[in-house]
This record gives structure tokens, C-alpha cells and sequence, in this order.
């Protein structure tokens, strides 16, 4: 169509009076009502060409592409897609080929902007001949927001719909299920197609169908919604639960009541719960009325008391109509105001108070110790205070008298103690005694051995020989000569096993690997002695009793142990000598020894026994088939006062009163250090010593202040650093006062300066914490 097809417009749009008059012919009337139409139509309407030219555009369509009147006329067609190639690729082929297209495009405005239409184009002919296309457009805009819109409310109901928490149903108005959620079906234990169909009353048990139908007809129809209710389910598998619904009521667009839904929680726990919170409240309730202790609940705002039990009543002489309502305050039973307050403030705080003594006032105005405890709590929905008493008076006038008898106990006790330690110091001393008695008689019968009855022997032989020179060989006295050989071997070895010569003339080691080789010899037993860089203790006493206690060990091994090797290792510091005797033989259980029908081990027990009685120790490792091992403790030489120091040699004698005057009374000494760990370790190592008594431990230097006056040791051990009162300020304090006791610094500080202050505040020594303890022994002793 090369001319461009107009439809003219009339100066004035005829009425459909004027449209309908006698002076207008048919054909025109309907094209008159045709351009109107068109005219006025609320769609755009467009014409375009075969080439795609448009040629015709209503006022609906100007606006909508907002074009002014006749802007769009000649336009092609592309100039109002986004895709400017759609017409020729798409529209224009289904119109000539079909003889119409619709569907949504998008399409731009004359200002660039972008917006859906729907299209509907259909082919115009002349003469059944294409000439062009009308298409007519509408603006979907609002539908397609209606529709987006939509879309993001079925979304946000599906994604509510299937992550509730709980379990969601829909019903019909007969109670047919019609959708749900999946928490629904596991709940009930039903796959979706069983679920379908079923009513509702059939998962539920009968005596709630009652209940449930009352609901909808008296809340759920006239409202629209029921209050939250519970009721029970039942399983696939038949068991029974609680839950807890509310039911909606679902209406048509015109409100008429199509259905029900609701959501669905499981309850099974909650009741559970519910069921051992009513029984822990039994509990509490009936250990709150029946315990003795005296308790009370009262508001943590105000004090006021909101219940008390029987114990409250009995105790404090108060009924529970007097307290209920009124505080303690008001009641007067807090005796010390100024503690109520002080507790009332950390119990705020902390929110619990323990175990405070307190002193309350009964209503008959006597007074009662309590130990008072609280804590905060919940208690009908309010923050209150729960308060426990335990009366404690009668233990408190039971700890009077005690701490009174106490007093003369400690008295007698005291008394008895110095007569016991003075015993202790009897018997150690007779012991040692014993020990030098029993050598004396040892080395007499030996030296008798040795100097008369070996030199008879000797005589007779030497005779006998003289004799049979002058005989012809007799038999019988060869014989003779023999026996008196052999006796005087015997008489010899027996004067050297009752007293060693080496004992006598060299040191403790020299002697016990002598010892050793005496035992290969004489019974074939192969002991091997350990004693590298240890002295030779050369104090007689000391000497013999290690002597002869390892010899004994020894004798045990070839009697018992079953094997020919032993082992012998000996250590040994200033404070005490260790040897250790073992075997790899029998063995046996330590315990046995402590049978009161075991005849064996008699000699065992006696070396223990008699160790102790010069302050030392036997230790006893055995097991059967796994050898024996033996450990023997001795407070050796090195230290003042003590026991095998203080006894003579063999050759020098002593009678009681010289034995008293070496002993004389144990040291006294006192520790003081905050550290417990080390102040235990140091009393441990001290108390080990025979001649040393620790009578008291402080944990600062106020402490050791008044402990000094009250005992008056001999030697205070003093730590520098302490709190409350350093050791420098302590020791200045315990000279200026009690200058005859001795201070002993002790510090891991082993600068000049602390040295100093220390010896400045009157200590007579230092010692390092990280020294031996045989210089703090040293140090003690005053050496």
C-alpha cells in the first residue's frame, strides 16, 4: 500500500442521536460508529504498513507511548520494541502466515522507558490482498506488578508453609484433611497419600471429639479463630501424644466458611517437663516444711516474708501469721544491723550468700547462733531470697566447754609430752649403749679367742710336733695334729666374725667391702658394693651398727633368697647414711611379717625394732619370685647432738648423768613462710632429725611475731617475703623483744642487699631456699 491510509476526523464527533438521523446513510452511520470507537477505545490501536510503517495511531496509543497527537504517524514499527528486529522476525511472519499473533512484549516509551503490553495483531486486506497490520495494545503493567506480587506471597506462604516449626493441617468443613506440611506427617507417622483424605477425627482419640466439635461451634464459626487448646493425637502405630492447636477458620472470596486450618506443636516433652517441675516442686515443698534447718522466703525488693517452715516457727517461737507479710526488721530478729546490711549487699552482688555465723533474736528475746546461708530465686514469679538458719547453739556451748577442757588437756598433755620425749631420749641413749655393750662383749671374747685360748691351742700343737719327732709315725696322733690345726682355723675365723679387726682400724666403707669378701669366702654369696664419694664415717658406734645390720641383711639372703648374688649400695649426706642391701632371689610378701602366728622373719623384725631405736629406718620391698630389696636409714655423725656423735669410743665409758648432759633438751625450733608446700617440706626434713622439735609454723610475719612470744622457740627459720609482715620487720621485732632466739633468714633471694637487711634486723644466718638441707640442719645446729 504505497498511500498512506487516513481515517478523517469530523470537526465535531456526532452524538448517537446525530449518528441515527434520516440525512446520514447506513454505510456512514456504521463507519462514523466505527471511528468513535476507535477513537475513544481505552487500548491503543495501532495501523503500520507492510513495511512495517505506521500509518494510523489512536489517542490511546500517543499517550501510552507518550507520543504527541500525529508524532507516531510514519514511525516504523521498531521504534517502540526493545528487540527493534521482532516485528520483521516474529509478528509480521505469524500475521501473514496464520492471519494473526498475540502474546507480552516489552516495549519502550518515546522517553526511553521500558514496560510490558499484551499485543493482539491481525491482518488487514483490501480486495483479499495484505495491506498492513492493526494491532492493538494494552498495558499489562499493573497486572504483571499483581502477578509479581502474587508470586512472592505464594512463595513467602510456601517457604512458612514448610519450615514452620510446627506441624501445620488444612481440613475441610467435614474434617477431610487437605494439605499439610511434611512436620505433620512425621508427627503422625503417615506418608502424604495416607494422609490425604483421611478426617480428622480418625487421629484422634474419641473422647476429644466432643470437645473439639464444642470449639468450632462455640469459638472457631462465630469468630473466626479459636484460643490456643489441647487435645491428643494418635499414631500410626496406635500410641498416643498431647499437642497443642489453634484452629483458623478459611473463607471464599464471597466470606463464605470453606474449611479450617491449623497449626499443630507436640507437646510430649513440655508435659514431661511439666510433670517433673510438679514433682521437683513437691519435693522442694516438703524438704522446705520438713528440714530443721530454719527457712524463709521473703522478696529480694523489700525483705517481706512470703512463707517460712514449721522449723521457722519452733525455733524462732514465731507463728507463721506473725511473719507472713512483715520483714525481719520489723520482726527485730537480726541482732548485729550493721552485718544484715553488709550480707543484704553481697548477696545482691553475688547472688548467694554460705555458711556465715550469725546471731539472731527468738521472740521471746533469747539469743541463738545460727550459720546463715541464701540464695536468690524465682519464687511465684518474683525475685525473692530463700534463707536457711542451722541452729548451731548447742554446738557452740559444746565448743566452749570443749576448748575449756581443751585448755587443762593441753596442760597434762604437755606435761606428758616431755616426759615421753625424755623417755624417747632414755631409750635412744640405752640403746646405743646396748649396741657398744654388745661390741665390748664381742671384741672381749674375741681377744680371749685370740690371745689365749688361739695361743693354748698353739702350744699343744707345737708340743705335739716335738713329740712325734721323736716317735715312730703313729696314725692316731697325726690325726690329732690335724684336728688341733683345724681348731685353731676355726678358733681364728670365729674371733674375726665376732669382732673385725678392720672395724677397728678403718672406716665404715673399707670395713662392709671387706664384709663383702668374707661373705664369697666363706659362703660363696658374690655381693657387689656400690659406694662412690661416700665418707668413711669414722664414728665407732655408727660403725658397728651398719656393720652388723648389713651382715644380718646378708646372712638373710644366703639363709633365704635362694641365689648367690647380692647387691650392696651405700649413700649417705650430713644428715644420714642409707644402704641399701637387694637380692634377685624368692622374695616374699612384707605383709607376712605382720602375722601374729608367723614364726619367720623374727630377725627382720628385730633390725627394724632396734633401727628405730636410734631413730632410724628399716624399708621392707619384697614380692614372691621377684627378689628383696631392704633400705636401712641411720642419722649419721655430721649432726649435732645426735645420737651415734654423742657415744664414746668403745675404749671411753660413760655412766647415765654424762649421757643426760650430751642430750640435754631437743632444739626448738619455728618455721615461718607463707609457701605451705615448702614450710612442710622443710618441717619434714627437720622432724626426721632425733634432736630437733618443731613446735610451730607461721604464714606471715605477724604470725611468727606472736607465735614467738607464746612458745619462745630457740630458732626461728625465717622467710623474707610474707604478707602482712615481711621477715625483716618481723625478725627486728623478735630480737628487740626476745633477743636470746635465733633468727634464721631463708629467701630465694640470694642478693647482698636482702643478706643485708637481714642481718641488720638481727638474724645470726641466711640460707638460700635453693641450698642443700644439710646447710639449713648446719645453720640450726649453729654451726
Amino acid at each position: 500500500m504505497a498511500n498512506v491510509m487516513q481515517i478523517p476526523t469530523p470537526p465535531n464527533i456526532e452524538t448517537p442521536n446525530q449518528i441515527g438521523s434520516s440525512r446520514v446513510s447506513r454505510p456512514e452511520k456504521e463507519l462514523r460508529t466505527l471511528r468513535l470507537a476507535v477513537e475513544q477505545s481505552c487500548d491503543g490501536i495501532n495501523i503500520v504498513d507492510l513495511d512495517g510503517s505506521i500509518i494510523y495511531a489512536n489517542p490511546a496509543s500517543e499517550a501510552l507511548y507518550g507520543y504527541r497527537k500525529g508524532q507516531l504517524i510514519g514511525q516504523h514499527i521498531s521504534v517502540l520494541n526493545v528487540d527493534p528486529g521482532i516485528s520483521q522476525t516474529q509478528i509480521l511472519p505469524s500475521v501473514i502466515s496464520r492471519g494473526s499473533w498475540s502474546g507480552e512484549l516489552i516495549q519502550k516509551k518515546q522517553d526511553g522507558s521500558n514496560f510490558p503490553i499484551y499485543l493482539s495483531a491481525s491482518m488487514v486486506t483490501k480486495n483479499n490482498k495484505p495491506i498492513g497490520m492493526l494491532g492493538i495494545v494494552r498495558d499489562i503493567t499493573k497486572s504483571k506488578l499483581v502477578e509479581q506480587a502474587l508470586r512472592k506471597s505464594e512463595a513467602r506462604y510456601r517457604m512458612l508453609h514448610e519450615t514452620l516449626r510446627d506441624a501445620y493441617v488444612q481440613v475441610a468443613m467435614d474434617g477431610r484433611i487437605i494439605e499439610f506440611n511434611d512436620l505433620y506427617c512425621q508427627m503422625l507417622g503417615y506418608s502424604p497419600e495416607e494422609l490425604i483424605g483421611l478426617n480428622v477425627q480418625e487421629l484422634t482419640p474419641k473422647r476429644w471429639h466432643a470437645v473439639e466439635a464444642a470449639i468450632v461451634r462455640e469459638q472457631v464459626i462465630p469468630r473466626g479463630y479459636s484460643d490456643v487448646y489441647e487435645k491428643e493425637y494418635r499414631r500410626k502405630d496406635g500410641t498416643i501424644f498431647p499437642v497443642e492447636l489453634r484452629t483458623i477458620l478459611s473463607r471464599d472470596f464471597e466470606g463464605r466458611a470453606v474449611g479450617r486450618w491449623a497449626t499443630v506443636r507436640d507437646i510430649t516433652q513440655r508435659k514431661r517437663s511439666e510433670k517433673k517441675l510438679r514433682q521437683s516442686e513437691e519435693k522442694f515443698r516438703v524438704a522446705f516444711h520438713t528440714t530443721p534447718s530454719v527457712m524463709g522466703i521473703s522478696t529480694l525488693q523489700d525483705g517481706r516474708y512470703l512463707e517460712i517452715n514449721k522449723a521457722f516457727e519452733t525455733t524462732l517461737g514465731y507463728s507463721r501469721d506473725e511473719v507472713i507479710g512483715r520483714t525481719s526488721n520489723e520482726l527485730g530478729i537480726w541482732t548485729q544491723q550493721e552485718q544484715r546490711q553488709k550480707l543484704a549487699k553481697q548477696l545482691v552482688d553475688q547472688g548467694f550468700l554460705r555458711d556465715i555465723e550469725t546471731v539472731l533474736r527468738t521472740k521471746s528475746g533469747a539469743l541463738k547462733t545460727f550459720i546463715f546461708s541464701a540464695d536468690v530465686i524465682m519464687f511465684q514469679g518474683v525475685s525473692c531470697i530463700m534463707s536457711a538458719w542451722l541452729d548451731i547453739s548447742d554446738r557452740k556451748r559444746a565448743e566452749d566447754a570443749l576448748q575449756q577442757l581443751n585448755l587443762t588437756l593441753e596442760d597434762q598433755v604437755a606435761q606428758r609430752t616431755a616426759i615421753a620425749e625424755s623417755r624417747t631420749r632414755q631409750l635412744q641413749s640405752l640403746a646405743v649403749e646396748l649396741i657398744e655393750a654388745e661390741e665390748r662383749e664381742r671384741k672381749r671374747i674375741s681377744e680371749l679367742l685370740h690371745n689365749d685360748f688361739q695361743q693354748i691351742l698353739a702350744a699343744a700343737r707345737f708340743q705335739l710336733e716335738s713329740a712325734l719327732e721323736n716317735l715312730p709315725p703313729t696314725p692316731e696322733l697325726t690325726d690329732v695334729e690335724g684336728m688341733l690345726a683345724d681348731l685353731i682355723y676355726k678358733a681364728r675365723r670365729l674371733s674375726h666374725e665376732l669382732s673385725p679387726a678392720v672395724l677397728h682400724h678403718t672406716g665404715l666403707v673399707d670395713a662392709l667391702k671387706w664384709l663383702c669378701r668374707n661373705m664369697r669366702e666363706q659362703f660363696g654369696l658374690d655381693v657387689h658394693i656400690t659406694a662412690d664419694g661416700v665418707e668413711q664415717y669414722e664414728n665407732m658406734p655408727l660403725k658397728m651398727f651398719a656393720f652388723r645390720a648389713v651382715q644380718e641383711l646378708l646372712f638373710n639372703v644366703v639363709k633365704h633368697a635362694g641365689v648367690k648374688s647380692a647387691r650392696v649400695s651405700v649413700s649417705g649426706t650430713q644428715g644420714q647414711l642409707t644402704i641399701s642391701v637387694s637380692d634377685p632371689g624368692k622374695g616374699f610378701d612384707p605383709l607376712i611379717l605382720k602375722k601374729p602366728n608367723h614364726k619367720g622373719g623374727i630377725g627382720l623384725l628385730s633390725l627394724r625394732e632396734r633401727v628405730s631405736y636410734v631413730g632410724g629406718s628399716l624399708l621392707i620391698e619384697s614380692a614372691h619370685e621377684a627378689g628383696s630389696r631392704f633400705t636401712l636409714t641411720i642419722p649419721v655423725a655430721g649432726i649435732a647432738g645426735g645420737i651415734f656423735s654423742s657415744i664414746p669410743s668403745l675404749s671411753n665409758h660413760r655412766n647415765e648423768n654424762s649421757l643426760k648432759e650430751t642430750y640435754g633438751a631437743a632444739i626448738r625450733v619455728l618455721f615461718a613462710d607463707d609457701h605451705k608446700v615448702l614450710r612442710q617440706g622443710l618441717v619434714k626434713i627437720v622432724s626426721s632429725q632425733p634432736n630437733i622439735k618443731v613446735v610451730g609454723e607461721a604464714v606471715n610475719g605477724l604470725e611468727a611475731v606472736q607465735l614467738a612470744r607464746q612458745l619462745k622457740p630457740d630458732v626461728i627459720v625465717m622467710d623474707v617475703s610474707m604478707p602482712e609482715m615481711d621477715g625483716i620487720e618481723a625478725t627486728r621485732r623478735i630480737k628487740s623483744e626476745l633477743p636470746v632466739i635465733r633468727v634464721i633468714g631463708l629467701s630465694m633471694h640470694t642478693d647482698g642487699h636482702i643478706l643485708q637487711l637481714m642481718r641488720n634486723a638481727g638474724a645470726e644466718a641466711f640460707v638460700a631456699k635453693t641450698a642443700s638441707s644439710a646447710e639449713l640442719l648446719q645453720a640450726i645446729y649453729g654451726k
